[in-house]
């Protein structure tokens, strides 16, 4: 392979990825440190700066190993859908 089309590769990928960024919908779940001290909706309390994933729909909190399980299913499942609908564009 060239330099030429390994270049164009990234360039597709970084697009790719930033295109990803910029189609966050307002419901995602999102990283975020505590303001407040708190409990998770699995009744985990959690400090004052403490690392939450944190759900505006439902306008909850998760913490430790429960959150980043479930931000990789979200992660998962968000790239799955995105790969589903490039399918469709033309």
């Amino acid at each position: 392979m060239d330099n030429r089309r390994i270049a164009a590769q990234l360039v597709r990928l970084a697009r790719h990825l930033l295109a990803a960024d910029r189609n966050a919908v307002r419901g995602d779940p999102k990283w975020i440190r505590a303001k407040y001290p708190g409990v998770a909706d699995d009744g985990t309390p959690f400090k004052r700066g403490d690392k939450v994933l944190y759900w505006p729909r439902d306008k909850t909190f998760m913490v430790g190993k429960k959150a980043e399980q479930a931000w990789r299913d979200f992660q998962a499942q968000a790239a799955d859908e995105a790969f589903m609908q490039s399918q469709f564009r033309h």
